[in-house]
């Protein structure tokens, strides 16, 4: 199967037999195994990444610290204590836990790591999720591997939530980590390509072939040679097996079709087998569940007495003839009430037959040495986490449901145990060389591992000591047989693409380009944090010098303050007599004086409570504060306080609007890049606005009123009463021109005129009654408002005008609300 992407610049295909049948990982022709080599081109990072180098960073956390301390020990991990041996130490240094503390770290926040206690409760969060919807397809895998991995998916949880996450803290250096850019990755294959030693018949031209990298042995071991790579994946070849079924053995080799599993077979053009007796003298089902069985297939249980010991006198049988010996993986997955379980052999089992037709045809097979399944009744449907996460959230339901599910976890949990704890599958689990498992954290502790008052340890215990027991890198749908088998084939299915070294070299040119691309992203991102944290220190300041402020403040500063709060009142009000009193009582001593000028209508309004302003605005991200009376009046839209300002009080229109205060500015500092902005900017009215335009041209001389720079008011242009009634006649026209048309058409339909020749227009204000108009009919308006129709919309809706249909809604409507009214009156009547 060709990788995705592999189309461009992709040479011809191989049409050989290596290349027309799907290829699985552990069956790799041994002639091609010796002459493969890591692809550069697709695998940039895994060919020049150092790992010893990578492995000693690691640890060196952990090193440095306990440098002349316990040596079992780890001083990354808060309350981790010490260490049995060095297995379980090891075992330490590889889980999530201590993964995560060192890439806290490694990125700067050492002071943020957390106790095993805060992990396991942080990571609860992400596993009580529903795990019964289906997950996407292999694209959606391949993009989103790389969150699956818990360290990854919690470091990403806490970067959204604002915690404190490497991401907030990234720098170069950390950009540069090849450990992190491995890991994060979005490739999960590692491909390899021929050598140009190999000779003919392994030579791979233009083909490509990738293998999960979750395959290979941890990549930052520190004793990683050179080519681990490649010797790695020669030792993953696995000897076939030939043991025909009924060979004396108690094999039947049967073909498993339960669920869908011979359709996950038929997608690796391979058959799946039941491994029953394979490996004989296993325990695999209880005594009862045995003796049922028998009696079922009137069989005798008189054998099953010897099946009972030490699993670890269960020793793998020498295989007949010339098999080579048996290696297998365990897979387990449990999730939403769902279990499944599986031992499968790695060997391929592979059978020549010779036809006339066909002549020699090799059959592959894989073989299940073990399988169980169970449900149980423990998620609620559509809902999502299981019933005791929820319990454990403190709503504890008492309904039938919950008691149900509650008594479902149970029974599972208790059935789990009891299959584990059987000889048979003991002597599996610990013979297999990995051990793959796909649970929530909350579930798997004490039903998979960690037993309690059971008297025996898991067998899953030792595979987490040693390293075997590894969580399963793909994305999964609901635990059955079927998806058991996916899973494993999905890791051991060998992916092939067909590129040219054109073809590569555009791979190379295009990732290059990907990684420039990625550096200035990073490098946007960081720009941009550092702005908001420059703000965030900046509000911080302000609210920082208000509260000193306020807290070293006297009764005559705070009398002060007070007053110039009323003042700004008034004047974003427009109470202009109450201003005009204040000013003649007190002046402008509540405002600002720079350099020691005189009060004045222009003095600056009071730097904290411009501070203030500033920090309350979110109107933009650089907002207008008003520096002045007249601005604030501006700003406050009232037509009639702008006029007595900039006439009574020959206010300065041109004073630049200055940019928001902090305690680092100085007011007189101004950016000189900053634009310069006005009073008549800060006009939040039509009628404020035109105050402006109208003084601009009845006194032109006063100010600078149509400059745009420094000095200048910023007025667009002047507005005359010649201006004013030419516009005012133009409305006049219109209107003469709507009442013509109105009596043409009421003369040809024979009505009354609907629009009277005393209706008139305001020009530069909305529509008023005319003198002596009655108030609409309609009742009061709800929201405060006088609810008065004009003339025009009164002759608008003139029943001359309407159809038929709408006149006798609208007298039914009228007649509704009348009687609303009567019944309204009586009740208000004595």
């Amino acid at each position: 199967m060709a990788a995705p992407g592999a189309g461009a610049g992709a040479g011809k295909k191989q049409t050989n037999s290596f290349s027309t049948k799907p290829l699985y990982a552990f069956d790799l022709p041994l002639r091609v195994l010796q002459h493969l080599e890591v692809c550069e081109s697709l695998s940039p990072l895994v060919s020049t990444y150092s790992y010893a180098a990578a492995g000693r960073q690691s640890s060196k956390i952990s090193r440095e610290s306990s440098d002349g301390a316990d040596g079992t020990s780890c001083h990354v991990c808060p309350h981790s204590g010490r260490f049995p041996s060095v297995e379980e130490q090891r075992a330490h240094f590889r889980g999530d836990w201590h993964r995560f503390n060192v890439q806290l770290s490694l990125s700067g926040n050492a002071d943020k790591v957390m106790s095993e206690a805060a992990f396991e409760r942080a990571t609860e969060d992400l596993d009580t999720a529903s795990e019964d919807d289906a997950s996407g397809g292999e694209a959606d895998e391949l993009q989103h591997a790389e969150h699956l991995d818990t360290v990854a998916r919690l470091l990403a949880t806490l970067s959204t939530n604002g915690n404190g996450s490497a991401s907030d803290t990234e720098n170069d250096t950390y950009d540069r980590d090849p450990r992190r850019t491995l890991d994060s990755s979005d490739s999960t294959r590692i491909w390899f390509e021929s050598g140009p030693s190999a000779p003919q018949d392994a030579a791979l031209p233009s083909m490509q072939l990738g293998v999960h990298r979750a395959l290979f042995p941890d990549l930052l071991e520190e004793e990683a040679p050179q080519g681990y790579l490649q010797q790695s994946l020669r030792d993953m070849h696995a000897g076939r097996l030939s043991r025909r079924p009924g060979q004396g053995t108690g094999w039947v080799g049967k073909r498993l079709k339960s669920g869908n599993a011979a359709d996950v077979g038929r997608s690796m053009q391979m058959n799946i087998l039941d491994g029953e007796g394979y490996v004989p003298h296993l325990q695999l089902k209880s005594k009862e569940e045995a003796v049922d069985e028998d009696v079922d297939s009137g069989l005798s249980t008189a054998a099953s007495d010897s099946e009972d010991g030490d699993p670890r006198s269960l020793a793998l049988p020498s295989n007949p003839g010339a098999d080579p010996p048996l290696r297998m993986w365990t897979v387990l997955m449990m999730g939403g009430g769902h279990f499944a379980a599986a031992v499968i052999a790695l060997n391929p089992h592979v059978v020549i037959t010779h036809s006339k037709k066909k002549g020699t045809v090799e059959e592959h097979s894989l073989i299940v040495l073990a399988h169980r399944t169970f449900h149980r009744y423990t998620t609620r449907r559509k809902q999502g986490g299981s019933q005791s996460a929820q319990d454990a959230s403190g709503k504890f339901a008492k309904s039938a449901g919950a008691q149900l599910r509650r008594y479902g976890e149970e029974s599972l949990k208790e059935e789990i145990k009891q299959m584990l704890d059987l000889p048979g599958w003991r002597s599996l689990i610990e013979r297999s060389e990995r051990v793959w498992v796909r649970a929530g954290k909350r579930s798997a502790k004490g039903t998979l591992w960690q037993w309690e008052g059971r008297g025996k340890a898991s067998p899953l215990d030792a595979a987490r000591t040693d390293g075997r027991l590894l969580s399963l890198p793909i994305q999964t749908r609901r635990p059955n047989l079927a998806e058991v088998l996916r899973c494993f084939f999905e890791l051991s299915r060998v992916r092939v693409s067909h590129f040219s070294p054109e073809g590569l070299e555009l791979k190379v040119a295009e990732r290059q380009a990907a990684d420039v691309e990625q550096k200035q992203r990073s490098a946007r991102k960081r720009a941009a944090q550092e702005a908001r944290r420059s703000k965030a220190t900046q509000r911080l300041e302000v609210k920082s010098a208000a509260r000193r402020e306020r807290e070293a403040l006297t009764e005559q500063e705070r009398s002060q303050r007070l007053r110039f709060e009323r003042l700004a009142e008034m004047v974003v009000k427009g109470r202009v007599e109450s201003l005009a009193n204040f000013i003649e009582k007190y002046g402008f001593s509540v405002l600002d004086s720079s350099e020691g000028q005189a009060m004045s209508v222009d003095s600056l309004l009071p730097r904290w409570w411009r501070m203030q302003q500033a920090e309350g605005s979110k109107r933009s991200s650089t907002p207008l504060i008003p520096s002045t009376l007249l601005q604030l009046a501006a700003e406050g839209g009232d037509p009639d306080m702008v006029r007595f300002l900039l006439v009574e009080k020959h206010a300065d229109p041109t004073r630049p609007v200055l940019p928001p205060p902090f305690p680092s500015n100085n007011d007189d500092d101004i950016e000189p890049s900053a634009p310069h902005r006005a009073a008549y900017d800060l006009c939040s009215t039509k009628a404020a606005r035109e105050i402006f335009r109208r003084l601009m041209a009845e006194q032109p001389g006063w100010w600078n009123w149509a400059g745009t720079t420094a000095g200048g008011a910023r007025v667009p242009s002047a507005l005359t009463e010649e201006m004013a009634d030419a516009k005012a006649a133009k409305v006049k026209d219109r209107r003469a021109a709507l009442r013509e048309k109105a009596r043409e058409r009421a003369a040809r339909e024979g009505t009354e005129v609907p629009f009277s020749d005393t209706t008139t227009i305001e020009p530069q204000g909305q529509p008023t009654v005319a003198a002596g108009a009655a108030c609409s009919s309609l009742r009061a308006n709800v929201l405060g408002g006088k609810n008065q129709a004009s003339r025009i919309l009164k002759g608008m809706l003139d029943e001359s005008s309407m159809t038929p249909e709408i006149r006798t809604r609208i007298e039914r409507e009228k007649r509704a609300r009348a009687a609303e009214e009567r019944i309204k009156q009586q009740q208000q009547a004595p």
